[in-house]
């Protein structure tokens, strides 16, 4: 009797390691060639002169809309003022097809949801946390309430942020599950910037 619970345990020991190898070795290779976490949702890309970050909380539940919400945020770490504007970011899906950010008028004809995605999510603290000395830039691409201006462009001096939903047509292959990268291409920076994520 000794001898076969001895035995179930070991059996059990074995396919508890295979199953967990197997894990191991399988889940890596979903994130394999994205950039570096800052929690389950939100993706940044941090070079010498901005921090880029991208957060997917909302557009997880968005597949079913015509437009999907990212949260976005990007530091100046330093560099001249940039300027980014509506025509800087462009959303690019695992077929290499572009999409450029959605005009505030689409927005608001067409989706309903952007007082929801504003305030169920953890992104704006997070960014907030990770540049606590960092000044706030006021962007307002597409405003909660009517009442507030829209803006159309968003300018970052040296050591200051700004984080903000930017929407984007829903890409043709779908977006749960997906792997995208989003583009920024900054007047003030030598060079476009972008991160790789994924909507899971």
């Amino acid at each position: 009797m000794k001898r076969l619970m001895l035995a179930l345990v070991v059996v059990s020991l074995v396919l508890s390691a295979g199953c967990k190898s197997a894990l191991t070795r399988k889940d890596p290779r979903k994130y394999e060639g994205l950039d570096r976490r800052l929690d389950a949702f939100t993706y940044i890309e941090e070079g010498k002169l901005v921090a880029f970050a991208v957060n997917t909380q909302a557009a997880r539940y968005r597949e079913a809309e015509a437009y999907i919400p990212l949260a976005v945020g990007i530091a100046n770490k330093g560099t001249a003022t940039i300027r980014l504007d509506r025509e800087s970011f462009v959303l690019q899906d695992e077929a290499g097809k572009q999409y450029p950010m959605a005009t505030y008028s689409e927005i608001n004809e067409h989706y309903q949801r952007v007082q929801s995605d504003n305030e169920f999510t953890s992104f704006y603290e997070i960014w907030a946390a990770k540049w606590p000395l960092y000044a706030r830039s006021r962007s307002a691409f597409f405003p909660v309430r009517s009442a507030e201006t829209v803006q159309d462009f968003v300018e970052l001096p040296p050591f200051f942020a700004f984080a903000d939903y930017l929407y984007f047509p829903k890409p043709e292959g779908g977006v749960v599950g997906h792997r995208f990268e989003l583009h920024a291409k900054a007047q003030g920076l030598p060079d476009p910037v972008f991160v790789k994520f994924i909507v899971d």
